[in-house]
């Protein structure tokens, strides 16, 4: 049931890779793996020879071994199956074999295997050839039922006398000796070969080593004698009783409409089918039957259910019934009733008196009963009606006798003298007897007064049971007396001259039956007694007679009685074949259940074993499985990426769902990330309760309402979370539940669970829709409004990165809100929702990626699409009803918003798809998230006036970074004395000795600037060559006039650093002075950076502010901190009000961050920390993407620092 079993076997590489059993071919590449249920039964042959079983085959001899030690378990041993074979044939007595025509090989199809077998079978019947094959290649390797197979197929060949043919034979295995050995493959039905026995050898071995052979001749050859059909008979016109049953009516009735069909393919089989029906068949609770002849069709009785009667009550009909030739087939027919016949006319001639032809008189039912029982014996039976009927013709008197369809007590008041009651048929029949006269009188008085009873003279002369009897009784009893000696019953015996049950010990003497003769007849009263002695009881009435005039009484008292479990059967019927009417009674009793001897009834015959087979009826299952199992393998749905699947051990009433949620499995869910954590999103709890509605009513629409999500269900890339969906009928009264289910969806966390989110839901919108109204249901849910864009046009993009500013920083699948518009004066936005999410993973009626992105239009409709209006980080908390229907197409979305004192945001929205609604959300409730960061989410605009800039976005940013303007002389200054230093330095370092190398390009730099002097290239100094002719004593002066004029402006600074290089460059030359400390001294080099920083950024950044007022900046390699100087200034408002959240310092190193902190201890949210730009920032504990503007002043000199870097 479960591909273990194939796991297994494919680790030892014995199965196809085509799917195919190749047997003895080339291609041979393993089995393929076949099913099969089969059986056979083995009985030893003398046993079977007396039972008249149907030999299919004899089994000559089978023998068993074990491969032993061998390479691999699935490698088999040559030497023990040809070791095998002999022995199998040394046990059966046979030494030639050249007589076998045919071996059945395990013949799997692998390439060990197959080459083993043939060569132990070449070896064993090389010598005179031998048939080859396997049924593998037809059916598949059953493996444990695979021999049986082999069997099967060895068995039917023998039968039909034909070797059968391979299939998948095309190449012969070059490893198996087919021409020494005179090995044949058939690939066609080969006639079985007149030289050699009807026998074949079967092989099957294990794959761990087990090896079994079996030889097998056919039955025929081996028995001499044929189980084929027995010859048709010549008495066409003899009747026989098929019995048919089955275990269900529908079995019954579909075998014998194929009994019907094979009769009439094979009316000579018809005694050989009686025979096997009624003796070789099991007999079922279903029964029906047939009596017919080869000239008749088949005539079935209806259908019976059999249930085997407690008690079986015969009964045995009196006078009246007897008719001419009754029972005369009976003797032709059957010996046993012409010897009973003979025998009693035997003792009839040996009496004083014997008859002259044959039997004489009418003989009472009693008579018959009595020797059933075992009370008197044949002899006396027959004796006691002879001498009866002897009686009553010697003392014949003139009477008759009427029967009356009355009571007794109806009855009574019309009786005379000369006429009594002789019978008490039924509590409404009794039949009266007397003189001739007062009888006629009565029955004309009964037809004035009772015109509707029934009144009947009956075909008599004599009036039985009356007193017209007395003188016959006293003859009756004077000549039985001496030849009746009576016995106990073996059996109860019911009287019909007491009415009750006789049990004395000789109580049916010569004295009974003279009164049998005078009295009346009590049958009802017999009857009755029976009924009361076993109320209970299932009671089966056979009445045995020459036709069945007890059938009528016998249902009269049945009624009277109230008894609905009493039956009548009868036996012989007027003017019907006798043959006929007693097949019809044992058919009748096999009806009821009770066990037939059928030898007696049917002729021996031969077992047919090609009538139908049974018909199954599989109405009813006899697979035991508990409901867990089946509810786990016949699962309606398969396993939901979220909701998980059905727990087995829930229920249809409350169903719950468990799933093991993780992320690796469900990769959209990554893109929801909340601040710094995967948080499953609420739209995924209204899709899991979406998807369980679903699959409780099959509707592709439903309602949410009442939601309220509690606690956020945080993920892990390194764990698994259970969560369990359980649903809970909403209850209206005591006994009736509405629509509506309540549904809770948790989680465990390994120690304790946490309920995430509750509410109620149901199918369909929330107005219920009547039944077949579609044309309703569509008028709820179109739209006759379009969804238009708004004024404000957001970009999609700029509207990402704002919800990533405040916490959002939500992925590609929850970024699919795009062309989004917003209102100007009120709070509504618009937007359209892609679909591409939907179309993968589990079904949805919408995804909760297209439903949390039209929750996500509620923040652009609060904000009025303005991205800085952004409030505090806001998430889903309740949502009052939400409808949603299955849609495979985009989505238009609108959404219409308030905000609340507290920073919340309430709202509703609606989504169409193709101009239906998909999604009608009333009531949503957005609460700020606890514990986000308040510097994100501060509102700059509180009590502000209105003051209108250009959108950073719209405009090019290079034209806001500009130089400060009128430095143009000063630069000029600057220039002429930093060119009168380098003249000055180059003859003073041109004979000394550099301490380093980075010194000697130093030299090198100031040499390359005095040879642009001289050529005229140095343009920022005109005069460049008149400052090359001065002497060393004239330029010095001139440095010191220059450095003055230097001293008086903004870049004195400067100045001062290019003068204090030139004054200490030998010293720096030759390493005996650190040019850095010389720089640091009295904060020169703070003041330098100071003067060159000073380009224009004010407007760039005011800019930014105004477009932002909480940035986040970061600056790269500040050093000293005149870049943070001038940025901090331009980073206010007119009124002094700082314009961002955070600026963080940051350089190499810490050396110059106490200077920068005690320089900057006025500013207001400051951050200090060591970067190195080289290395990866995020692994220096710096977050990625969380800064809106870097700077980076005068350290791009560096090649490490280049753009791509930053």
């Amino acid at each position: 049931m479960s591909p273990t079993m194939t796991g297994a076997i494919e680790e030892q590489e014995v199965l196809s890779r085509t799917g195919s059993c190749k047997s003895f071919d080339a291609r041979a590449d393993g089995y393929a793996r076949g099913e099969a249920v089969n059986a056979i039964y083995v009985k030893k042959l003398s046993d079977a020879l007396r039972d008249r079983d149907p030999i299919r085959a004899v089994i000559r001899a089978t023998a068993t071994n074990c491969d032993g030690k061998t390479p691999s378990i699935a490698y088999p041993s040559s030497e023990t199956h040809e070791a095998l074979i002999r022995r199998a044939y040394h046990v059966a007595g046979l030494h030639d074999y050249a007589e076998t025509a045919f071996v059945e090989c395990h013949g799997t199809g692998t390439p060990i295997g197959d080459p083993s077998e043939a060569h132990a079978i070449a070896n064993v019947f090389g010598k005179s050839g031998v048939f080859i094959g396997s049924v593998k290649p037809n059916v598949g390797h059953s493996e444990g039922a695979s021999g049986i197979t082999s069997i099967i197929k060895a068995v039917l060949a023998l039968e039909h006398k034909i070797i059968p043919p391979n299939i998948n034979f095309l190449d012969p295995n070059p490893e198996i000796p087919f021409e020494s050995a005179k090995l044949q493959v058939p690939v066609e039905a080969v006639p079985w070969p007149e030289s050699r026995s009807e026998r074949v050898s079967v092989n099957s071995f294990g794959m761990g080593g087990a090896n079994a052979h079996a030889i097998l001749d056919s039955a025929a050859s081996f028995t001499h004698l044929s189980t084929a059909i027995s010859q048709p008979k010549d008495d066409n016109l003899r009747f026989r009783l098929l019995v048919f049953s089955a275990n269900h009516p529908s079995s019954l009735r579909k075998l014998i409409s194929n009994y019907q069909q094979y009769v009439e393919e094979n009316p000579s089989s018809l005694d050989d089918l009686v025979y096997t029906l009624s003796v070789r068949r099991e007999h079922l609770s279903h029964r029906a039957f047939c009596v017919m002849n080869r000239d008749m069709p088949l005539d079935v009785s209806p259908f019976s259910k059999a249930k085997t009667p407690s008690e079986i009550v015969f009964v045995f009909t009196g006078q009246g019934a007897q008719w001419a030739r009754m029972g005369r087939e009976l003797i032709e027919e059957y010996s046993t009733f012409s010897d009973d016949i003979k025998a009693m006319d035997d003792i009839l001639s040996k009496l004083p008196d014997p008859p002259g032809w044959t039997i004489q008189g009418h003989s009472s039912g009693e008579i018959a009963a009595a020797y059933a029982c075992g009370a008197i014996t044949a002899a006396e039976s027959i004796i006691i009606s002879y001498y009866g009927g002897q009686a009553m013709k010697h003392h014949k008197q003139a009477g008759g006798m009427v029967a009356v369809g009355l009571s007794r007590q109806d009855i009574s008041p019309y009786l005379v003298d000369g006429v009594v009651i002789a019978c008490e048929n039924s509590p409404s029949s009794i039949t009266l007897s007397g003189d001739e006269q007062p009888l006629d009188d009565i029955v004309t008085r009964l037809k004035v007064e009772r015109p509707e009873a029934l009144v009947r003279r009956l075909c008599v002369d004599m009036a039985y049971h009356s007193h017209h009897m007395r003188l016959v009784g006293e003859d009756c009893w004077s000549r039985i007396s001496s030849h009746v000696v009576s016995c106990r019953p073996d059996i109860p015996f019911y009287s019909t001259v007491t009415g009750d049950r006789i049990d004395g010990q000789y109580p049916l003497d010569s004295n009974y039956w003279r009164r049998n003769l005078e009295s009346p007849v009590l049958f009802n009263s017999a009857i009755t007694a029976i009924l009361d002695g076993s109320p209970q009881s299932t009671m089966l009435f056979v009445e045995i007679g020459p036709h069945p005039t007890l059938l009528g009484p016998l249902r009269q008292i049945f009624k009277a009685a109230g008894t609905t479990n009493a039956y009548h059967v009868s036996t012989l019927v007027r003017d019907v074949n006798g043959v006929e009417c007693l097949l019809k009674t044992a058919g009748q009793l096999y009806l009821h259940g009770v066990p037939l001897h059928f030898p007696a009834i049917s002729p021996a015959g031969a077992v047919l074993t090609n009538l139908p087979c049974y018909p199954w009826n599989h109405d009813k299952t006899y697979w035991s499985e508990s409901r867990i199992s089946r509810e786990w393998r016949l699962r309606r749905f398969p396993h939901h990426e979220i909701l998980g699947s059905r727990i087995l051990e829930g229920n249809d009433v409350e169903p719950t769902w468990r799933n093991m949620l993780r992320l690796e499995d469900v990769r959209w869910i990554r893109d929801h990330v909340v601040l710094n954590d995967v948080i499953f999103p609420a739209a995924g709890y209204i899709a899991m309760a979406g998807e369980a509605i679903r699959q409780i009513t099959g509707s592709d629409d439903y309602t949410v309402r009442r939601i309220v999500i509690k606690l956020a269900l945080v993920l892990s890339e390194s764990k698994e979370t259970e969560v369990m969906t359980s649903f809970r009928p909403v209850r209206l009264t005591d006994s009736l539940d509405s629509a509506w289910y309540d549904f809770s969806i948790l989680s465990y966390n390994g120690t304790a669970w946490t309920r995430h989110c509750v509410g109620q839901i149901r199918e369909g919108p929330t107005q219920a829709i009547p039944n077949g109204l579609t044309t309703y249901k569509r008028n709820l849910i179109s739209c006759k409004f379009p969804i238009e864009p708004l004024p404000r046009v957001v970009r999609s993009s700029r509207w990402h990165q704002a919800m990533k500013e405040i916490g959002l920083r939500y992925g590609p699948a929850f970024s699919g809100l795009k062309d989004i518009s917003a209102g100007v004066k009120d709070q509504t936005a618009v937007g359209t929702i892609s679909s591409e999410i939907a179309q993968a993973g589990s079904p949805y009626q919408l995804h909760p990626a297209t439903i949390d992105t039209c929750l996500q239009l509620l923040s652009v409709a609060a904000s009025r699409g303005i991205p800085r209006s952004i409030g505090q980080l806001c998430v889903p908390t309740y949502i009052e009803e939400l409808y949603i229907r299955r849609s495979p197409y985009a989505v238009q979305a609108k959404a219409v918003a308030s905000t609340t004192s507290k920073g919340g945001i309430n709202g509703d929205a609606t989504a169409l798809a193709e101009g239906e609604i998909v999604l009608r959300l009333k009531g949503l409730r957005l609460s700020p998230l606890d514990g986000a960061d308040a510097a994100k989410h501060l509102n700059p605009h509180t009590a502000a006036e209105l003051d209108w800039k250009p959108d950073i976005d719209s405009i090019d940013l290079k034209g806001l970074v500009k130089p400060r303007k009128g430095l143009k002389e000063l630069y000029l200054l600057l220039e002429k004395l930093t060119l009168l230093c380098v003249i000055e330095t180059q003859q003073k370092l041109s004979s000394r000795q550099p301490c380093s190398s980075h010194l000697a390009k130093y030299r090198a730099w100031v040499e390359f600037q005095v040879d642009r002097a001289k050529q005229g290239n140095y343009v920022l100094v005109p005069d460049a060559r008149d400052l090359l002719s001065l002497d060393s004593q004239g330029r010095r002066t001139l440095v010191s006039v220059t450095y003055k004029e230097v001293h008086r402006t903004e870049a004195h600074a400067v100045g001062t650093a290019i003068l204090r290089v030139f004054e200490f460059s030998e010293d720096i030359f030759e390493g005996r002075v650190d040019p850095l400390k010389l720089l640091l001294k009295d904060n020169l080099l703070t003041r330098v950076h100071n003067f060159v920083s000073r380009w224009n950024l004010k407007e760039l950044l005011q800019l930014l502010c105004h477009s932002k007022p909480n940035l986040k900046i970061l600056e790269i390699g500040a050093g000293t901190g005149a870049a943070a100087a001038m940025a901090l200034d331009d980073l206010a408002s007119p009124h002094g009000v700082r314009m961002y959240s955070t600026y963080t310092y940051t350089d190499v190193s810490a050396r110059f961050f106490a200077e920068a902190k005690e320089r900057f201890k006025h500013a207001q949210s400051i951050e200090f920390a060591t970067l190195d730009i080289t290395k990866d920032p995020v692994e220096q504990g710096f977050e990625e993407g969380a800064y809106d503007l870097i700077l980076a002043a005068n350290v791009l000199s560096d090649l490490s620092m280049s753009p791509y870097r930053l």
